[in-house]
C-alpha cells in the first residue's frame, strides 16, 4: 500500500482490490488513490473506498455456473450448436465439431452459408433455416453421406433462442440400424412357412406368426397371445416338453424334438420343434 500512496503522491492516479475481513466477514474493495493538491500547494492523495462484495459475490457464481455449464456442454454426446441471427456459429461443443469433422477454431464466427455444401445439402441445414424464419421449433431425422463416404442417421432438434437458433444433433446411427435389422426380422417372422412362437420363462405366449395362427386354426392372434404354450400340447407330451424346457433354461437352447400339438378344432398333429433363449440388450431373457 505504501508503494501505491507514493505512486499517487507523485501525481499517479491508482485503483486497486482489496480483500479484507471485518470479524468473521470477508469484505472487498475498490480502492481509488487520487493525486490531490492541498490548499497550501503541498501534494496529497484522496483514498476512495467502494464496497464491491456483493458485485464480487455475484462475479464469482456467474464465474462458476459458466464453468459448470462449459463442463456440462462438453460432457454431452449430442452436438450443441448455436447461431445468431447474423447466421454465424457462436456456439460448438465438442461433439458438435466432431459431427462435422471440422475444429472449433473453424466453426466459431463462421456463417453457416459457408459450410461445406455436402452440409448446406442436407434437410437439416434447410430445418435451420426454416426455424430462424419461423421462430417455431422443429426436429427432422435424415441420413447424411460425408466427404469421406461415411454415412450416418443423425436426429436434430431445432429452437429459436435470444441469440438465434440453437441446434441439438444426436447421431442415431447404431440406433437406425437396430430398427432397420428389427424390421427385417419382423418381415422374416411373419413370412416364414414355419411356426414361430415367442413366450415369456413361463412360457406364456406373447406373440405369434401366421403359419401358428394357420397350424392352429385360428383367425387372429388374440385367440393365442396370453395363453401357455402348453395348452397348445398334447396332454401326454406335457412331461417331455417340461423336460425340453429344463434343458432349455440348463443349456439356453434345445434342438428338434417331435410333438404333439391340439389344434382349435381338436385336431392333433405331430410336430418337429427347437427352442431357444431370447434376450434384451441387457442381456435378460
Amino acid at each position: 500500500m505504501t508503494a501505491n500512496l507514493n505512486a499517487a503522491l507523485n501525481r499517479k492516479a491508482i485503483t486497486k482490490e482489496k480483500e479484507c475481513s471485518i470479524g468473521k466477514t470477508e469484505y472487498c474493495f475498490n480502492i481509488k488513490l487520487i493525486p490531490t493538491a492541498f490548499e497550501d500547494g503541498l501534494p496529497g492523495v484522496t483514498i476512495i473506498l467502494e464496497n464491491i462484495t456483493e458485485q464480487k459475490r455475484i462475479e464469482n457464481e456467474l464465474r462458476t455456473s459458466e464453468q459448470r455449464y462449459r463442463l456440462l456442454l462438453e460432457s454431452i454426446s449430442d452436438g450443441i450448436y448455436i447461431v445468431n441471427r447474423e447466421l454465424r456459429l457462436v456456439l460448438v461443443n465438442n461433439a458438435g465439431s466432431r459431427l462435422l469433422q471440422m475444429s472449433k477454431e473453424e466453426l466459431l464466427g463462421k456463417k453457416v452459408t459457408d459450410l461445406p455444401q455436402v452440409i448446406r445439402e442436407t434437410p437439416f441445414f434447410r430445418a435451420f433455416e426454416r426455424v430462424m424464419e419461423t421462430r417455431k421449433p422443429d426436429t427432422v431425422m435424415g441420413e447424411h453421406a460425408y466427404e469421406d463416404r461415411r454415412k450416418g442417421w443423425y436426429e436434430v432438434h431445432i429452437y429459436p433462442v435470444p441469440e438465434g437458433i440453437l441446434g441439438i444433433v444426436s447421431d442415431i446411427t447404431e440406433r437406425k440400424k437396430a430398427e432397420d435389422e428389427l424390421v427385417l426380422l419382423s418381415n422374416a417372422v411373419k413370412m416364414s412357412i414355419d411356426s414361430i412362437v415367442i413366450t415369456d420363462l413361463d412360457t406364456n405366449i406373447l406373440d405369434v406368426n401366421e403359419a401358428t395362427l394357420k397350424m392352429y386354426g385360428a383367425g387372429d392372434k388374440s385367440e393365442l397371445i396370453g395363453k401357455n404354450a402348453f395348452d397348445l400340447i398334447a396332454p401326454e407330451d406335457h412331461k417331455k416338453a417340461s423336460a425340453v424346457l429344463q434343458e432349455l433354461h440348463d443349456k439356453g437352447y434345445r434342438k428338434f424334438q417331435e410333438f404333439k400339438v391340439v389344434t382349435r378344432d381338436g385336431a392333433r398333429k405331430t410336430i418337429e420343434m427347437s427352442t431357444g433363449i431370447m434376450k434384451d440388450d441387457d442381456g435378460k431373457p
